[in-house]
């Protein structure tokens, strides 16, 4: 997704607050628009369901090199995203993949993008287990989604970290977020060990180095 204002386009991270942050945007700018591949339309005007009851634009996770090669007209403007700490990061993934039934999906076979989602390599409904496997295959998946999303043809947008959303949020566009809180889905328990967790941090090393350091 990009969120298209006067001023500045706004860059969905999967897992970084968006939809918070899209709330807080549309609070100041009502007549911003999303992109849905080379057009923009009313922001709102095309858009799904997500699994806690929100309505999601169609193009949510579209990256800036993408939007600016799709929309050329909205170049000049900045780009904005957030990017998170890869430890609360993945546990979100976890949890989000959880509440979505991400496992029943892939069993299925019958959802096309669950699939080739990334997670499908690694997925289990063990979050230990799923830690483990992330481990196993060493690829910096925060790294890399961080990078695929918020890379612009000549550089990376303006960065936000998640941990200091409002504020980060202000500087970046002026806007501040609403009060309202997405609900939390209860019973999903994503704690990973003190040796997990040293080792995710080595895997990621570079993310925490570059926004964390």
């Amino acid at each position: 997704m990009a969120l298209v204002t006067d001023d500045f386009v706004f860059i969905h991270t999967p897992k970084t607050a968006g939809t918070w942050c899209r709330e807080a945007i549309l609070k100041k700018y009502p007549e911003a628009k999303d992109s849905n591949r080379n057009i923009l339309v009313p922001a709102g005007s095309i858009a799904d369901m997500d699994d806690m009851g929100f309505s999601i634009p169609v193009e949510q996770h579209a990256s800036a090199s993408a939007i600016e090669r799709r929309l050329p007209e909205i170049a000049h403007l900045k780009f904005i995203g957030f990017v998170r700490h890869p430890v609360t990061w993945y546990s979100s993934m976890w949890s989000w993949a959880m509440r979505r039934r991400f496992g029943a999906e892939i069993a299925s076979g019958e959802n096309e993008l669950a699939n080739r989602h990334w997670l499908a390599a690694v997925w289990s409904e063990s979050f230990s287990e799923f830690i483990d496997r992330v481990l196993a295959l060493q690829v910096p998946r925060a790294w890399v989604v961080f990078h695929e999303k918020l890379t612009r043809q000549n550089g990376l947008c303006e960065i936000g970290k998640y941990e200091s959303l409002a504020t980060n949020l202000y500087k970046l566009t002026g806007c501040t977020g609403i009060q309202s809180e997405r609900p939390r889905a209860s019973g999903i328990q994503a704690v990973m060990s003190l040796s997990q967790e040293h080792a995710l941090k080595q895997l990621e090393r570079e993310t925490i180095r570059k926004w964390y350091s």
